[in-house]
């Protein structure tokens, strides 16, 4: 005979759902069906304030139906299945596809007939009666309930969502909402420090020292914009009515604190370096966008880098990824290939299908107008679970989960919106008249001149604004990322293992390129241009945009170079010693290979070695003379070093 679903709701947890099992089990057993052939399906959710597909017994249901041994279904009374004729309507279609029965008792009615291929007309009508009478029902509560928590903000009582801080719910006079002194205290102290000139990064470190890591940074941020402290009434953000919070602080302080934060914004009306690489560069661990330091002349992960991270609220643990980039080296790569790719942009731009651009642009835009509505539906759904919550027909886990899903579903609708955003802007960038910047018609046909591009391309490498120049890089290059990366180099004195940057550029047009970026070589930072499998193809030469230095790091570099140089030269004078290969090369006039075979292979410089200092072999002047004088009187090879050598070294 197939399964039999006893399908009961209730909209409360004061509502039980055990009465309308036990009414429902007795008019199946009084039909023929048997206990084991019973499927229960029970839940304490609103009908009112959840869609359809929020619905747990709803879904439970379907999952039921799509397995295809169902024959009957037993409900109460229609509003158990759904308030809203919409919900209501579908199921009864799902039913009389499947040929699936529904038996409800009050009132008694069966919808489908003998054959189940069709609706039983008087059923129709008290289907269609009761579903009519379920909506206004609910749209009468909804009216009912709205009503209630506008009395109750009117009457500085708690209507649900959440109190700011500085406030409790005083449940011993009907939910009123009244100040905690305690936590107002800390709101006042807050008001009080900013306003006497102290940020809020010290505020949170002060309050972190005390042990209240409560007071975060951000948490700060919206202590002091939030006016519900001063007892101004106001519809705020995030409520439906106006209300009245009690007074904590005064509305002057309040636009005192106001006036000081936007004197303090350190971004507003003020000129900002322009870093070519901006929001283009991804960490590789944590996937939050890389920050420039114009002071340190280095791009690195935000995230990795924050030192206020411990006073603000964090989810996930800091970023471990502590590698960096120099931002001349890598703003000099980026505008050295777009120029080249401005070019090939202007080329392609003087014959492409505008029409194209058009009508991709409209897709983009199509899904862009359903953005907002998607959003709003989300902002609805989260309320009526709060509602639900409040009503106590929800968990507090249960609330918990379905809030990280539209958390969740909110994240990929933004990120969806970015992309989009993105993807449009430079479709619309494509579609830029050109001319009016790089004077296209006077080029003539660029396709068909070599002269022509390469004047275009010196027209283009001959901008200097940083502005513009930031403008072509974004243009051409969507995504950037940094990893470090062990590779081998043939470094002057042989080839070794050698720690560098591995750069991925990928650019819009859908190709990726690769470079690695060797800080330290003996001859300074050089960067090398690899393939998808990252082998190194060649050295890249390139014009290096000197923009930004360190100035501590560089002061501090030459004050530690005059240490060791003055140490140097107390231990080891530079008259009487010689220091590494390459100063053994350069009193010689050979390379610092030859130099080095000289002391390890040939090992006839062996015996001037004194010492190391700092990892570098110290040689005396005097016996290395020595040595090669006297050899070359019986050895060619030294006599060919000795030749070679400055006549002025030979008399040291």
């Amino acid at each position: 005979m197939g399964k039999v679903i006893l399908f009961t709701r209730v909209s409360t947890q004061q509502q039980h759902l055990e009465s309308q099992e036990d009414s429902l089990r007795r008019a199946a057993i009084a039909d023929g069906f048997s206990e084991d052939q019973m499927i229960v399906i029970g839940t304490k959710e609103s009908a009112i304030k959840l869609e359809e597909e929020e619905r747990q017994g709803l879904q439970e249901l379907k999952k039921e139906l799509a397995k295809g041994d169902v024959n009957i279904i037993y409900i109460f009374e229609l509003s158990r299945l759904s308030r809203k004729p919409k919900v209501l309507y579908s199921i009864r279609d799902q039913l009389l596809e499947a040929k699936v029965q529904l038996k409800c008792l009050n009132p008694s009615f069966t919808l489908l007939n003998n054959d189940r291929t069709q609706f039983d007309s008087t059923a129709s009508l008290i289907f269609s009666l009761f579903g009519a009478m379920a909506e206004q029902e609910m749209i009468e509560k909804k009216e009912r309930f709205h009503r209630g928590r506008r009395r109750l903000a009117e009457e500085g009582k708690y209507n649900g969502g959440n109190i700011p801080y500085g406030y409790k719910i005083d449940k011993e006079h009907g939910k009123l909402i009244v100040i905690d002194e305690a936590d107002a205290a800390v709101v006042r102290e807050i008001f009080n420090l900013y306003e006497s000139g102290v940020s809020q990064p010290q505020l949170a470190k002060e309050f972190y020292r005390r042990g209240n890591r409560k007071i975060t940074i951000s948490f700060l941020n919206n202590i002091l914009n939030n006016e519900r402290y001063t007892g101004r009434k106001h519809c705020y953000p995030g409520s439906s009515f106006e209300r009245v919070y009690p007074v904590i602080i005064t509305p002057e302080q309040f636009d005192r604190c106001r006036k000081i934060a936007l004197e303090n914004n350190t971004t507003a009306n003020k000129a900002r370096y322009v870093y070519y690489a901006h929001k283009l560069i991804r960490c590789k661990q944590c996937g939050c966008f890389w920050s420039a330091s114009g002071s340190k002349a280095y791009y690195h992960c935000y995230d990795a880098f924050n030192t206020m991270r411990k006073y603000d609220h964090y989810s996930t643990p800091q970023c471990t990824n502590k590698i960096g980039i120099s931002i001349n080296i890598l703003d000099s790569i980026l505008w050295h290939l777009c120029i080249k790719e401005e070019v090939r942009y202007i080329v392609n731009a003087a014959n492409a299908e505008v029409a194209d651009y058009k009508e991709r642009i409209g897709v983009l835009e199509q899904k862009l107008s359903f953005i907002d509505g998607r959003l709003k539906m989300l902002d609805e759904k989260k309320d009526r679970i709060v509602e639900t919550y409040i009503d106590g027909s929800l968990s507090k886990e249960r609330r918990d989960q379905k809030f990280a899903e539209v958390d969740k579903e909110r994240k990929d609708i933004l990120l969806e919106q970015v992309e989009y955003l993105n993807e449009k802007e430079h479709l619309e960038g494509l579609m830029v008249d050109l001319s009016a910047k790089y004077d296209l018609n006077d080029v003539g046909n660029i396709a068909g001149h070599l002269d022509r591009i390469s004047a275009l391309q010196e027209r283009i490498a001959s901008i200097t604004n940083d502005k513009e120049r930031s403008e072509i890089i974004h243009r051409h290059i969507k995504s950037i990322t940094v990893e470090n990366r062990e590779i081998m180099y043939a470094f002057g004195i042989g080839t070794r293992m050698a720690m560098a940057r591995l750069i991925t550029i990928t650019f819009y047009r859908g190709e990726t390129e690769y470079f690695y970026y060797l800080p330290n070589t003996g001859k300074g930072g050089i960067v090398l241009r690899a393939d998808e499998n990252e082998k190194v193809i060649e050295k890249m030469r390139f014009q290096y945009l000197p923009r930004f230095f360190d100035e501590g790091k560089d002061r501090r570099h030459r004050e530690e170079r005059e240490r060791i140089k003055e140490e140097r030269e107390r231990l080891y004078p530079a008259d009487k010693f010689i220091f590494a290969y390459s100063g053994i090369g350069k009193f010689l006039n050979v390379s610092v290979s030859m130099a080095h075979m000289y002391v390890t292979k040939m090992g006839i410089l062996k015996d001037a070695q004194v010492g190391i200092w700092r990892k570098q072999t110290v040689y005396n002047k005097e016996k290395l003379v020595l040595l090669l004088r006297e050899g070359a009187k019986t050895d060619p090879k030294i006599k060919r070093i000795w030749d070679r050598m400055p006549d002025k070294n030979k008399k040291v």
